[in-house]
């Protein structure tokens, strides 16, 4: 099911690796944690990806009644509540589209608060604080349409969606997709058993923290940061029960 998933979509390395960091980032990282924004056009099956990616934690998941879409209903404030109660497991609110005028505003100030790890305090009529939302997850996006703000795309990771998927594995992969919690079951047995060392990230970091500086990044600090977690969640994943997969796909996640 791991390898269908990683044959289906050519763009589902990186948001699976942001699924599957995510308790691990919660747990060692929790103050460079990150998001990603998944971007293409209608037609590219982003959502039925990030689905599949999700449900190695739980079938649940791949139910259509657990998608929380952008704007139908949700309001911020939802949004905010719903990310707080996935814990270290990631969040994914898809289909995110600028109908409104403060649609955009909303999104930058959904990811800022999310990552930034908890509310803002504030005080209610009585003088007294509010009780305020912490959050430990990976944010997951998907849309059309996304805010070109350098701060918010500093804190998170857009990826371009261009291929089409390849639908006989999509099927494939469908039709035996209550097997994936198992890859997800291999992954939290192998986290719980290892104690990680943090010095080849922050070595990492430092070398990728340099080329974005390089590169003209805006933010290279948190460009870098976020590149050298993932290629850290991968390196782990490399040595779990699940890297006899994953090692074939080495040179598409360098790329």
């Amino acid at each position: 099911a791991l390898r269908l998933m990683l044959e289906a979509w050519h763009e589902v390395i990186m948001p699976l690796v942001a699924v599957i960091g995510s308790p691990l980032v919660a747990r060692y990282l929790p103050d460079d944690r990150f998001g990603l924004l998944l971007a293409g056009t209608t037609g590219m099956m982003k959502t039925e990806m990030l689905r599949h990616c999700m449900s190695i934690f739980g079938s649940g998941y791949l139910r259509e009644s657990s998608i929380v879409r952008f704007g139908e209903g949700a309001t911020v404030n939802a949004l905010m509540k719903l990310a707080a109660d996935s814990g270290c497991l990631p969040f994914f609110v898809d289909n995110y589209k600028p109908v409104k005028k403060d649609d955009p505003a909303k999104l930058v100030s959904l990811i800022h608060t999310i990552l930034e790890g908890t509310e803002k305090r504030r005080l209610n009529r009585d003088a007294e604080y509010r009780e305020t939302n912490e959050f430990s997850t990976t944010l997951l996006l998907t849309g059309e349409d996304l805010p070109a703000e350098a701060s918010t795309l500093a804190r998170v990771l857009p990826v371009s969606v261009e291929h089409q998927p390849v639908l006989e594995k999509v099927s494939e992969l469908q039709s035996i997709s209550e097997h994936l919690p198992a890859v997800g079951r291999l992954w939290c047995q192998y986290l719980s058993s290892v104690q990680l060392d943090l010095a080849s990230w922050r070595n990492k970091r430092q070398e990728l923290v340099m080329k974005a500086k390089e590169s003209g990044a805006i933010n290279p600090g948190r460009v870098g940061t976020t590149a050298a977690t993932l290629w850290f969640i991968w390196q782990i994943a490399l040595q779990s029960p699940l890297g006899a997969v994953l090692r074939d796909f080495n040179e598409r996640f360098e790329a």
